[in-house]
């Protein structure tokens, strides 16, 4: 079988035999993701009384991040076991098709509980605070001039790059997960911090050496070119590159 052909039909089975063998896997990871909003949110009932919508935004994003991350962390995590080699081989399936149900569960699938989860929280808030008022998300995106420090057009921009830096950040944990098979959420995290240190260290050393002291001038892109094209194209070359790793794992386990 190509492992780049993609079959519709073929696809449906190899979802529903996915969602049957790892019901009780997903189950437990939707209700961990729902819980801990939840959780965080009495918790902070308890110490601030006043607690608000736009407070919950917050933690709404940190959450986002964080679980985000080590939910994308465990994609390929089964392929670090003898067992999870021999399936990902015996199944009927290309691997385009397994790379692509794989992606439907660490990004859409974790969006759709995560959105769950923060409506959960934002109930219980409403519900445990009296004379509170439901939040509606959309009114995050929705520019208030009484409201905000910012520029409107500063506001939106400001929530495009949360929303890119989020699918930034995933992917780059997505890759991981492929690279390493146990603990790839705490080596991805640690790559990343060694990259940064030495992309952040070599830009500060090549100042010194090149450039003088005093006032100068840095031509850069400009911000939106930098969030529409190129975080984009970084991210779907990532996805790319996680794609291909992922089909020589199956020429590795052969072997």
């Amino acid at each position: 079988m190509n492992s780049d052909t993609f079959c519709l039909s073929r696809f449906r089975h190899l979802a529903v035999k996915d969602i049957i063998d790892n019901k009780k896997k997903y189950l437990l990871s939707a209700a961990t993701l729902i819980c801990v909003p939840a959780i965080i949110t009495i918790s902070n009932l308890f110490l601030n009384q006043r607690y608000t919508f736009y407070d919950e935004v917050v933690v709404f994003t940190m959450i986002l991040f964080v679980c985000g991350s080590i939910w994308a962390s465990v994609s390929f995590s089964d392929l670090g076991k003898a067992s999870g080699c021999i399936e990902l081989m015996m199944t009927p399936a290309s691997m385009l098709e397994k790379y692509i149900l794989r992606w439907i569960i660490a990004i859409p699938l974790f969006l759709f509980f995560f959105v769950i989860s923060a409506l959960v929280a934002d109930w219980l808030r409403v519900e445990l605070i009296p004379d509170s008022t439901p939040g509606h998300f959309v009114d995050v995106f929705l520019y208030e001039e009484n409201h905000h420090l910012l520029s409107a057009s500063k506001y939106n921009f400001f929530h495009l790059c949360i929303v890119s830096m989020f699918f930034l950040i995933q992917s780059l944990f997505f890759l991981g997960s492929i690279l390493w098979k146990k603990l790839s959420a705490v080596k991805t995290f640690l790559a990343l911090l060694i990259l940064y240190a030495i992309y952040f260290g070599s830009g500060v050393l090549i100042m010194k050496i090149f450039m003088p002291t005093g006032t100068y001038t840095v031509h850069n892109f400009t911000d939106s070119a930098i969030v529409f094209v190129i975080i984009p194209l970084f991210v779907l070359f990532i996805y790319y590159i996680a794609y291909v790793r992922f089909k020589e794992s199956e020429i590795i386990n052969r072997w």
